[in-house]
């Protein structure tokens, strides 16, 4: 429970670090369970069968190979990336959400599968390469917890605001609660911003975030020689 707690605070008090949790809190509990609505917006928005919600399925796909073969091509894992993603992501979660025509709807998925991974990707990249190695573990944990854990609760949420108000409005109040965490985080940021690691040139790693779980004590100055 003590080496919990350490991560905790070390991930809590590291700005580059919440930055990820923040966002990834945000959009992992009510972005990333929209496939558990895309059935409903392709049945009941769209008016397509089995053969078009496995289009939807399909669009989503290819953005998001798309997006993987980009960042490896890229190589960088960098704030503006990530803020983009997830910009991005909140913004077209909407546009979907307000779409009622098919040719509308398909790019717009293919764009939001784009969004996704550079999101995810960037956010997973940047924990590891900005945590302390003996904290790392603890930080990606908190990663996974964030991104796979919250998302059932997020689906509750979700599934119970579709049923009160319709599929489209359920998915457009997703989309303004994670554009909401994308505006949280840039204002983190700006208060933030002289703790923040510098971002590396190309072909550069980046510094690591210090470990403040385990402070180290300041060196005592040497005694005086005798006599002096």
């Amino acid at each position: 429970m003590r080496q919990i707690g350490e991560g905790l605070r070390y991930a809590v008090t590291t700005p580059d670090i919440a930055l990820v949790v923040l966002l990834m809190g945000v959009l992992g509990t009510f972005g990333y369970n929209f496939t558990v609505v895309l059935p409903l917006l392709a049945r009941d928005v769209l008016h397509a069968g089995a053969a078009g919600f496995g289009a939807l399925t399909a669009a989503m796909g290819l953005g998001s190979l798309a997006a993987a073969l980009g960042v490896a091509y890229h190589g960088r894992a960098t704030r503006r990336v990530l803020l983009i993603g997830a910009s991005g992501f909140s913004l077209l979660l909407g546009a979907v959400a307000l779409s009622r025509w098919w040719l509308v709807t398909i790019p717009l998925l293919v764009a939001l599968g784009l969004c996704s991974i550079v999101f995810t990707t960037t956010a997973n990249t940047r924990l590891q390469l900005v945590a302390d190695p003996a904290l790392r573990g603890r930080v990606m944990s908190i990663y996974m917890l964030l991104f796979a854990g919250t998302t059932p609760f997020g689906s509750l949420i979700i599934g119970a605001l579709a049923e009160r108000g319709g599929v489209q409005a359920a998915v457009a109040e997703a989309a303004a609660i994670c554009a909401l965490g994308v505006a949280a985080g840039f204002v983190y940021l700006r208060r933030h911003a002289r703790r923040l690691i510098p971002d590396a040139p190309v072909g550069e790693p980046l510094e690591q975030a210090p470990a403040t779980a385990h402070p180290q004590p300041e060196p005592l100055p040497a005694p005086a020689p005798a006599g002096k």
